[in-house]
Order: structure tokens, then sequence, then C-alpha cells
């Protein structure tokens, strides 16, 4: 993947959790270490999505 998607999906999640649920810089951190996960997550999501609709 490029590294545009991959700082493109920190801002989102960052954005996320600090609008929505008002968590902590640190605990944002702590969701961006296992990235890897999180990308194989969203791009499941994604097509599970996008083959139901």
């Amino acid at each position: 993947m490029s590294s545009a998607f991959l700082f493109a999906l920190v801002s989102i999640l960052i954005t996320i959790n600090t609008s929505i649920f008002s968590l902590p810089f640190f605990l944002v951190m702590l969701f961006i270490f296992p990235f890897q996960f999180f990308v194989q997550a969203f791009v499941s999501v994604r097509l599970l999505f996008t083959l139901w609709i």
C-alpha cells in the first residue's frame, strides 16, 4: 500500500477517536502500533460491505 493511503487512514482514525470519543493522543497511538491488523480489518470490512450492497 502507498504511504499516502496509510497516512490518510491514520489521520481518519485519529480524527474519529479524538472527535467522537475524546481519547487522549496516547491512546490513539496505541491503536496505531498494531496498524497492519487495522488495515486488514478495514479492507475486509470494505470488501464485505461492497459485496453486501
